[in-house]
């Protein structure tokens, strides 16, 4: 869907290296300089257009579809906008207003001059791969013998944080051969000529000839010998090209490029059941009583009568017993919620010698009472999962001397390991889920 919402125009925003006190790594002062908020449109069809402005008590729930690398969970919407966003609807079109943030990888150690052994003026940041984004570079022919340099185009840029040295993982013309079942491609140039080739190689064409730091030279701008490059739609071989004309010793010719993957999801919450957890720990000792709530509100204006049920599992996916109390006593079967109200289940279980995980489901397919919106009907702590921990029973003897009121002592509570904690966000009723931010 981004790829088809239009940013509005704007008046040209200049910055200079004064405004931002010759720090371009500084993200938050370079937002700052960027006037106000981007407001994108996009049309709708106008059936659908007609449903969302006569709909009652209508609520846009905005997302993102990042998610975190290390814990695998969706980003919220604050990590890429500073503010709420603000969502109207009118003439036809929908408009999403917000304040982006420009999220640069921070590391001081890992650097343009650390990564390419050579010395620039200004310190060029990099665009942190995690939000969707990349540096860009202009590209130049390099100036050999009378020829002038001349301009080629834009490339994309490669950057990977677990390995800065790294290079793009580029498929060989057999390997392309293969996927696109097209026998008679000579070069990569060819390739460029082949219809829908980024649904075949399931990637934009651009990745194939993107530049990774490392394939700079120094801080002529010269790319290394070797490899191949897109730009300005054609394929060039590296040993010709350069990052700007003698200009990226001083920060030219690299721009950045910022991606927002949004969802706006439209529900108007007239028949509805949400379930949330309302008690739920991060982690139990071995054969610990294990306490799990979950509430499930219904906006139904009448008595409704549902399907509900629980799923508890060690890490290898074997059933735990458990006792089960509320407003059902069963692990799974039917239960009645009053209109507009809320029921109440909990789960008791003795902690494994494992890792647990959570599941409960409430009107699964939606039928009985008849639901539209089901995306809270499902509760899942796959993602967080109560984690098996280590009981430390420490014991130690000191001596309080006959003439002391008090005596300080210090000895290891957990026989010298590191004592990590971990602070998980909230979550249940009254709360928003962690992904979605509703605006």
């Amino acid at each position: 869907m981004a790829s088809q919402w239009r940013v509005l125009e704007y008046e040209d925003i200049k910055i200079y290296d004064t405004d931002l006190n010759f720090d371009l790594t500084d993200e938050d002062a370079l937002a700052d300089k960027i006037k106000g908020e981007f407001v994108i449109e996009r049309e709708l069809d106008s059936k659908i257009y007609e449903k969302l402005i006569k709909a009652e008590d209508l609520k846009v729930v905005c997302s993102t579809t990042l998610k975190n690398p290390v814990t695998d969970e969706y980003k919220i919407i604050y990590d890429i906008f500073y503010e709420k966003p603000s969502i109207e609807l009118k003439n036809g079109k929908i408009y999403f207003k917000g304040k982006p943030k420009l999220n640069f990888y921070k590391r001081d150690e890992i650097n343009f001059e650390y990564i390419i052994g050579d010395t620039l003026d200004i310190q060029i940041p990099f665009v942190d791969p995690d939000y969707y984004g990349m540096n860009l570079y202009a590209i130049w022919s390099r100036k050999s013998g009378g020829n002038k340099s001349v301009g080629l185009g834009g490339a994309w840029g490669y950057f990977n944080k677990a390995d800065p040295f790294a290079t793009p993982d580029v498929p060989t013309i057999d390997e392309i051969k293969h996927l696109a079942d097209i026998p008679n491609i000579e070069n990569y140039s060819h390739i460029l000529d082949i219809p829908n080739i980024d649904k075949i190689l399931g990637r934009p064409i651009q990745e194939l000839g993107a530049i990774a730091p490392s394939q700079i030279k120094d801080s002529s701008g010269h790319l290394v010998d070797g490899f191949k490059l897109v730009c300005g739609g054609k394929v060039y071989v590296s040993d010709e090209c350069s990052v700007g004309s003698g200009t990226f010793k001083k920060g030219g010719a690299v721009g950045f490029r910022f991606d927002y993957p949004i969802v706006l999801t439209f529900y108007s919450p007239g028949n509805d059941l949400s379930a949330n957890f309302e008690e739920i720990p991060s982690g139990a000792v071995k054969d610990s009583e294990v306490l799990v709530s979950v509430v499930v509100n219904s906006t139904f204006e009448e008595e409704i009568k549902t399907n509900y049920e629980w799923e508890i599992t060690d890490k290898k996916g074997n059933k735990i017993n458990a006792e089960f109390l509320g407003n059902a006593s069963e692990k799974q079967g039917e239960v009645k919620i009053p209109a507009g109200g809320e029921a109440l289940f909990y789960a008791i279980f003795k902690m494994p010698e494992s890792d647990v995980r959570i599941q409960f489901k409430i009107n699964e397919n939606g039928q009985e009472p008849l639901e539209k919106y089901l995306n809270n009907n499902i509760l899942d702590s796959e993602s967080f999962a109560i984690h098996l921990v280590k009981k430390y029973e420490t014991e130690r003897t000191f001596d309080l001397p006959y003439n002391a009121l008090s005596r300080k002592i210090r000895f290891p509570l957990a026989e010298d390991e590191d004592i990590t904690a971990h602070l998980t966000k909230p979550r249940g009723n009254g709360k928003k889920e962690a992904l979605l931010q509703e605006v």
